[in-house]
């Protein structure tokens, strides 16, 4: 697991979004991975993690064919769970890395969003319902398996 960085090309602000693990939480226990992509969250005011919800053709699995059947909510902010998000629109750069675009709705820049080549120890995993609310947040222990950060009321 590594990170990205945000950064507007006027603004000048940046900031490293870690890729943490994201699943959604069927009612029979199982999860799925979460498709996710870049976006700007208008409740966040600022670059954030954001649903992909994947066609129909761009699915293999059984399972994640079935929960977008059924999906039914827009894609949400995967902070604070708002649809209200702007995503970004997926490239390469020059040098054939993934990049990411968001236009900047502080100062009508661009943000780019790159992965940074680091080592990243994020040991978290959050799991969500099918239609993407949150449910609870994890941190991965060598010795204790999946250990609660909190739990939502």
């Amino acid at each position: 697991m590594g990170r990205f960085k945000a950064k507007c090309e006027n603004c000048k602000g940046a900031k490293v979004l870690p890729e943490t693990l994201r699943s959604y939480r069927f009612p029979d226990q199982s999860t799925l991975n979460i498709f996710r992509t870049f976006a700007w969250c208008n409740q966040c005011a600022e670059v954030v993690w954001a649903e992909r919800l994947p066609d129909l053709g761009e699915l293999s699995e059984p399972i994640a064919i079935e929960w977008r059947r059924k999906r039914s909510a827009p894609a949400k902010c995967l902070t604070c769970g708002s649809p209200d998000i702007s995503p970004s629109r997926a490239g390469h750069t020059n040098s054939g890395n993934e990049k990411h675009e968001i236009d900047c709705p502080i100062c009508d820049g661009v943000i780019r969003v790159l992965r940074e080549p680091v080592l990243s120890l994020d040991r978290s995993w959050i799991l969500y319902t099918p239609e993407g609310d949150l449910i609870q947040d994890y941190e991965m222990s060598p010795s204790l398996g999946a250990v609660p950060k909190w739990k939502k009321s």
